[in-house]
């Protein structure tokens, strides 16, 4: 099947191969932009729940709003998260990455796109 994309906003949305990429246009998060991200995943995606990679290396961050809409949204679309980050340290996803690993789903940010998609790959299905 030919990858699928839908353009936000503030993001670009791909499925393709079971893995969802979402790649910021480096425009700042608030509950509606996020909002419009997640009907553009649902929308490529189906309704089976699917890895997510997040390409924030542009992102800007996102008010804390934003960050409410993606937890309460968050494990119903998506099994797994990998954050691409220009460093895997990066400040922005504090304490957000840990607190939706513990209790949520896994959720990593790394600096290497490989690695965030090894990380990925046991939470992937075709489709």
């Amino acid at each position: 099947m030919a990858p699928r994309t839908i353009e936000t906003a503030a993001t670009t949305v791909t499925f393709d191969r079971g893995l969802l990429t979402i790649r910021s246009k480096g425009v700042r998060s608030t509950p509606e932009s996020v909002e419009q991200t997640f009907v553009a995943a649902r929308d490529v995606m189906g309704s089976n729940r699917h890895p997510i990679l997040f390409d924030a290396r542009d992102w800007p961050g996102g008010d804390y709003e934003a960050w409410i809409r993606v937890i309460v949204t968050l494990e119903e679309v998506f099994s797994a998260v990998a954050v691409l980050a220009t460093d895997a340290d990066d400040s922005r996803f504090d304490p957000f990455a840990k607190a939706i690993d513990r209790l949520l789903i896994p959720f990593s940010v790394f600096g290497d796109e490989d690695e965030a998609k090894a990380f990925l790959a046991p939470y992937s299905s075709p489709g």
